[in-house]
């Protein structure tokens, strides 16, 4: 069977919501072609094994500890990276009509440049979630964090942040996209690695989208559309809030707080082709 798969995917549990999750399996359930999911539980009871379905190529792994979302993946990525040819990562909280998977694979075999793909994301009414982005600047942010009247004065920045000049029923390259479905050809990640594991929640996947960005094409690809409930929950709870700001502080010590040249030229390049 391993020979057949030309996909494997990954997605890390913790305490999700068991209808968005059931929903997620439906759309899973529903791919046709070789494919396998690993199903990587962070909790430490095992409350998420008796609800994976009872299937072949559903695989539950547990280690009854939160290992972070990084590393969770991580282990299912290097432990299968030598089968099939793509790696999707996606949210406990994704759901999709069927047939989008095979489609997005059809495109990433015509495009064998692309080394990352994601489709619009859209919430369940149908408005777009603008994940598709340039390389963050700290202000880019820090400024979400401020009240609503103050955000309104970095609007403009906001709106160029989150590429909006752009068609989002275009497809086109964008420097950053959401961890929470991301369709990763095997061989770039062959190249330049999984996740950063110094990452526990957060930041992880603009590490990982520039890292793959260097060799390869990052596509948006606003011609498909999935589902994305989107918990925002380090706006909720201070937990979360923590994570986010301590992974912040850890890719700005990575790649340079004010002065990277990479972000520049490559920010600069998205917004010199704006038609």
């Amino acid at each position: 069977m391993e020979k057949s798969v030309r996909i494997t995917i990954s997605l890390t549990l913790y305490h999700d919501e068991v209808a968005h999750f059931n929903e997620l399996i439906s759309s899973l359930e529903g791919i046709t072609g070789g494919f396998e999911v690993y199903f990587f539980d962070n909790t430490q009871n095992e409350s998420w094994k008796e609800r994976i379905p009872n299937r072949d190529n559903f695989h539950y792994r547990t280690l009854k500890r939160n290992l972070s979302f990084g590393k969770g993946h991580n282990k299912i990525i290097e432990e299968r990276i030598d089968y099939g040819d793509y790696h999707l990562v996606v949210n406990p909280d994704i759901y999709f009509d069927q047939g989008i998977i095979e489609k997005l694979i059809v495109v990433m075999d015509q495009r064998q440049e692309v080394g990352l793909i994601q489709p619009k994301i859209v919430y369940p009414n149908g408005e777009i979630q603008h994940h598709h982005k340039l390389l963050p600047k700290p202000m880019d942010l820090l400024s979400r964090r401020f009240p609503y009247f103050i955000q309104k004065k970095f609007e403009s920045s906001k709106h160029r942040y989150e590429m909006r000049f752009r068609n989002p029923d275009e497809a086109f390259e964008a420097p950053t996209l959401s961890g929470c479905f991301m369709l990763m050809r095997k061989e770039a990640i062959r190249q330049v690695g999984a996740f950063d594991p110094r990452f526990f929640l957060y930041c992880e996947d603009v590490d990982l989208c520039r890292r793959i960005g260097k060799k390869w094409r990052v596509l948006y690809y606003g011609k498909l559309h999935i589902y994305h409930h989107f918990r925002k929950s380090s706006y909720k709870e201070l937990r979360f809030f923590y994570h986010h700001v301590a992974s912040a502080i850890k890719y700005f010590n990575k790649y340079g707080w004010w002065f990277d040249r990479d972000r520049y030229r490559l920010n600069k390049a998205i917004l010199d082709s704006r038609v």
